[in-house]
């Protein structure tokens, strides 16, 4: 791609993650590649928050249940403690 435009192959890869609204404004140059980015993030976040939440709704109580480790809620704060970021 060219400095801070996408090609036609990347815009395909993505569209379906954005409206047909923005798709237009960044072809006509009134969206920019930032505004783009945000709105697939956006639709992606949606995308995973939703992502099988009728499974955890019926297996909730699993989550608090001792001695299985399929279901387990993570806190990101503590994780942050002992994770460490890949340094590249």
């Amino acid at each position: 791609s060219t400095a801070g435009k996408a090609d036609e192959k990347q815009l395909k890869k993505i569209e379906r993650y954005m409206s047909a609204k923005t798709m237009e404004q960044y072809r006509t140059g009134t969206a920019s590649l930032e505004d783009v980015k945000k709105e697939v993030a956006h639709t992606l976040f949606i995308k995973a928050a939703e992502y099988d939440r009728e499974q955890y709704n019926a297996n909730r109580s699993l989550f608090n249940a001792t001695g299985q480790n399929n279901y387990q809620i993570l806190d990101i704060a503590e994780l942050r403690k002992i994770v460490q970021p890949i340094q590249r």
